[in-house]
């Protein structure tokens, strides 16, 4: 997913609530977004576990990807 898509009411992001992601546990966690970051090259974006879309986040391999795909609907 990009900046983009998260600020995107088609696609059912609509609010911060939307864009929380939970494991399997049921916990909220970050994930990137592909999106780089305005600030500097060693950052990109993400969503963080409130589900707001951060400009910046220093690289840190224990935050996850958010898997999606989009499906013609015809």
């Amino acid at each position: 997913l990009s900046f983009k898509d998260m600020i995107n009411k088609d696609y059912g992001f609509t609010d911060t609530a939307s864009r929380i992601a939970y494991d399997a546990a049921g916990k909220a966690q970050d994930y990137w977004l592909r999106s780089p970051s305005s600030y500097d090259d060693s950052s990109a974006r993400c969503v963080d576990d409130y589900g707001a879309v951060n400009g910046s986040y220093s690289v840190n391999a224990s935050i996850g990807v958010r898997p999606a795909l989009t499906r013609k609907l015809d």
